[in-house]
């Protein structure tokens, strides 16, 4: 548990982590870690034992080649991940929001699965601008404010969309009874992994 709590956080921090080893010339420091992260995984999680040890590969070379290069592009590795599988569950029969809706209503109230579309489309498009938004951070922008947008303000546009979403649903579903913000942020994070793990069209 103490583990899971100190990877998720040096996630969090990554780039304030990354900023500090920019400026020091230890931008190897973050990479050492990811490195480990994985290799970790790769020995004692036989799932997706291959990409891991494919990731620790491509951080050692990172590391020998270009480290700074590679200290900022693990954020457009983690957004579009995230871009391509919300992408890809537009194509599903449930796309990723539904099936978080339907932890809470196995039966959809009408009108909800066309919602969640809508929802998951903006989701992907979000994460979509954060790929360009990085490499224009990685071409044009100083260690700062990559830092910044990465370490802050990304997180408080996470928020303010999860809001967004929360208080539209609550206004266009007035008369169903919702479950309550913090109930709706313990269901997801209990089961985002199962969610996010699916990939079939049921």
């Amino acid at each position: 548990m103490l583990l899971k709590v100190l990877v998720a956080a040096f996630f969090i921090l990554y780039p304030m982590v990354m900023y500090f080893g920019l400026t020091h010339g230890m931008a190897w420091l973050g990479l050492t870690f990811l490195a480990i992260f994985f290799l970790h995984r790769a020995i004692f999680v036989a799932e997706g034992r291959k990409l891991s040890l494919f990731i620790v590969l491509v951080l050692a070379l990172g590391m020998w080649l270009q480290q700074e290069a590679m200290v900022k592009f693990i954020p457009i590795v983690i957004h579009s991940s995230l871009f391509l599988l919300f992408f890809q569950s537009l194509r599903l029969r449930q796309p990723i929001i539904e099936k978080f809706a339907r932890l809470d209503f196995p039966v959809l109230p009408e009108g909800m699965a066309e919602h969640c579309l809508f929802i998951t489309r903006a989701w992907t498009l979000f994460f979509a601008l954060n790929i360009f938004v990085n490499i224009g951070m990685i071409l044009w922008f100083p260690h700062g404010l990559w830092a910044l947008y990465n370490g802050v303000i990304v997180y408080v546009f996470i928020a303010l969309l999860v809001v967004w979403e929360y208080g539209l649903r609550k206004r266009r579903f007035a008369h169903v009874d919702m479950p309550s913000f913090r109930d709706t942020v313990v269901t997801i994070t209990k089961h985002s992994k199962s969610i996010f793990g699916k990939n079939d069209d049921a």
